[in-house]
């Protein structure tokens, strides 16, 4: 009889084993109608464990089992190495408030491997991060349900890792991976369905993928698999917050989701076994940590992302994947121990080219939220710019001499056909951004050397001023203030910045079709590209409202008005998505952080606007200029309420955005900012 499935059936089938609906005709293989389970025993799946469960139908190996959570909880308390490795070696922190010594983390990340006992310890005895962190009896009976308090019994048997789910699942965790992380797919030698069979592989087979790098992807795709629960908010259950006292803390107890623990196992094996055999393994442990840090970024543990993305950073700067064939370094530079093999095919170089890609353009777009430089400079990235993807899976090779590079003339506005996709477009973004993070970080010190093109000449003021020690008047001279917008060189980048969306081809200036559907790549790159205009303008902004409310122009400030320029066009671009997107939670994390860049600047404008804090929304809204950036402020929130519900980190922004609201409106309060 062929089965029916409701919303809360296994969501594999039993006799393909894909996700449903899988479109499978053998029916003999699925379990019986009226067998209708409920998640948490969806999601009690194991391989064959010999007398635990049976198995539907012939032939097929999948069964069910149900494990207590008296042998779950045993399992995961041991303390064989408590006394050998410090808790904040290998522990990730919670959330991004926590502050602790990150120095044994940031050694793994970086590629370093500390000379001691601890790094040849047996990784299966090892006691996993964050599960029960916080002990307490009142909350760990034999009779509740680990499933409720956890995921951790969806954990599957593997033959080579017994943290591993099943092949099976394994395989389909791996098919959602490829599904939404379009961009990391791009990572890859091989195809989705050669990793899936590569999984049959013995564990010593040069082959099959790393475990570090198995497990990454189980976190990664776990966001996206309905009938895995998702991750919980970590301000409201797992910060260590100072109005939340520990009694209260201790008393939720609250284990790890399933993204959660498998990117803790991957973090713990980089930095425990993160010594890779070859240099192959080095390839396959960087992509494991750019994987990693998505799914930290998505969880909203912004302090790991932000060290992982530092550690993929470096690890790409390790191998010298930054550097493109024809541009080495005429100095031996090269770490003998991890240096790369030349590529055995087209595919592999790049795959290869694409890890650095990602791992630059992670670095650029995120890091215009922190006061910090770029881990690389551009003058030292010497790698071809990404081909189209389609040219890649079909093995067709492009000649050196006709790729672009960094160092191209007008490669901004420069897009062939054969080599531009929207990747392509996301990378030269990421170059734009970097560019004007470099001219604002750099411009005094190069000003002060008498660099040309960031030359200003000063003038001489003359105006009437009094004297401290009589009433009389007397000419005094003061130096005209640098204007940064006067020079070549902001001249010349804000000539980029607005033409470069101008630039873009036909077939790739409508990120969000008609039909709903979303090319989340190209809709980053014209975010990336807004950002820019955002970030070359707002230093110079004065973005206090004028005092007449029926006016022409809402700003005195050119610069002001370029700025709110940009904030209009991402906040159309968002509204255009919350219309069209049938599901707007399946956005990259990029598009939360641009929602609250935007809702930022809404609320910087309304403060400088009054000059007195506002004492309630009812004074905001009634100035009919206000009213207007109050708006977008309030939109900004509800989109960003609602990707929530799928990513916890749009949750953290939001709450930053209730205690900025907080600042507005009171009067013991300087600004209403917070750094972005």
């Amino acid at each position: 009889m062929q089965a029916t499935y409701g919303p809360q059936s296994s969501p594999v089938c039993a006799s393909c084993r894909f996700l449903r609906p899988c479109g499978c005709s053998r029916g003999h293989c699925d379990p019986p109608e009226d067998l209708n389970l409920s998640v948490e025993e969806s999601y009690r799946m194991v391989d064959g464990p010999s007398g635990s469960a049976s198995s539907f139908g012939t032939g097929n190996t999948m069964g069910w089992a149900f494990t207590s959570e008296s042998h779950i909880h045993s399992r995961f308390t041991t303390d064989a190495v408590a006394n050998d490795i410090p808790s904040e070696a290998h522990l990730p922190r919670n959330s991004m408030s926590d502050t602790g010594d990150y120095s044994a983390a940031n050694t793994f990340i970086s590629g370093q491997h500390p000379e001691s006992e601890t790094s040849r310890l047996d990784v299966n005895s090892y006691p996993p991060p964050f599960m029960f962190e916080h002990t307490n009896a009142l909350t760990t009976t034999s009779n509740d349900s680990a499933f409720n308090r956890s995921d951790d019994g969806t954990l599957f048997r593997n033959d080579s890792d017994s943290e591993l789910p099943s092949v099976s699942l394994m395989g389909v965790l791996l098919d959602v991976f490829f599904d939404y992380y379009h961009d990391l797919g791009r990572m890859f030698e091989k195809t989705p369905s050669e990793m899936k069979l590569s999984l049959h592989f013995p564990p010593s087979h040069q082959d099959r993928p790393h475990p570090i790098l198995l497990h990454a992807i189980c976190g990664a795709s776990s966001f996206y698999m309905d009938k895995i629960p998702s991750s919980r908010l970590p301000f409201f259950e797992r910060t260590q917050d100072s109005n939340q006292p520990n009694s209260i803390k201790q008393l939720f107890n609250l284990p790890d989701s399933f993204g959660e623990y498998h990117c803790a196992i991957a973090a713990r094996r980089l930095y425990m076994d993160g010594r890779a055999e070859s240099a192959h393994s080095e390839v396959e442990l960087t992509q494991a940590v750019v994987i990693v840090n998505a799914t930290f970024r998505r969880l909203g543990k912004l302090d790991w992302a932000f060290k992982f993305m530092e550690g993929a950073q470096r690890r790409a700067a390790l191998l010298h994947l930054n550097v493109g064939p024809g541009f080495e370094s005429l100095s031996s530079d090269y770490v003998q121990n991890v240096r790369v093999a030349s590529s055995s095919s087209p595919r592999q170089e790049e795959s290869r080219r694409n890890l650095f890609w990602v791992c630059y353009t992670t670095e650029r777009i995120y890091a215009q939220f922190l006061a910090q430089s770029g881990l690389i400079d551009d003058i030292d990235v010497s790698q071809a710019l990404p081909l189209r993807f389609d040219l890649v899976e079909y093995d067709i090779v492009i000649p050196q001499s006709q790729r672009q590079y960094v160092h191209s003339p007008n490669v901004l506005f420069n897009h062939p056909p054969e080599l531009t996709d929207s990747f392509a477009l996301f990378v030269k973004s990421a170059i734009l951004l970097s560019r004007v993070r470099v001219f604002n970080r750099r411009f005094r010190m190069l000003n002060a050397l008498g660099v040309p093109e960031m030359s200003v000449k000063g003038s001489r003021l003359k105006h009437v001023e009094k004297t401290a020690d009589t009433n009389s008047e007397c000419i005094v001279e003061k130096d005209n203030p640098l204007d940064a917008r006067e020079t070549e060189g902001f001249l010349h980048l804000e000539t980029d910045v607005e033409l470069f969306v101008t630039s873009f081809p036909a077939y790739l200036q409508e990120p969000i079709a008609q039909d709903g559907y979303v090319d989340w790549t190209l809709l980053n790159t014209y975010l990336a590209s807004y950002a820019a205009k955002m970030i070359l303008h707002e230093p110079h902004a004065d973005l206090r409202l004028n005092e007449s409310d029926y006016g022409t122009d809402d700003f005195a400030c050119k610069s002001a008005r370029k700025v709110v320029e940009a904030l209009d066009d991402a906040c159309r671009l968002f509204r255009t998505m919350a219309e069209s997107v049938p599901d707007i939670t399946l956005s990259d994390p990029y598009c939360s952080s641009m929602l609250y860049k935007c809702a930022t600047i809404c609320l910087d404008i309304i403060q400088k606007s009054f000059a007195t804090s506002p004492a309630s929304q009812e004074e905001i809204v009634a100035r009919p200029r206000c009213r207007r950036f109050w708006d977008e402020f309030q939109f900004s929130r509800l989109t960003l309420q609602k990707i929530g519900t799928r990513l916890p980190v749009a949750n953290v922004l939001d709450l930053l955005l209730d205690g900025m609201v907080l600042r507005l409106t009171s009067p013991n309060r300087r600004s209403s900012r917070v750094s972005s």
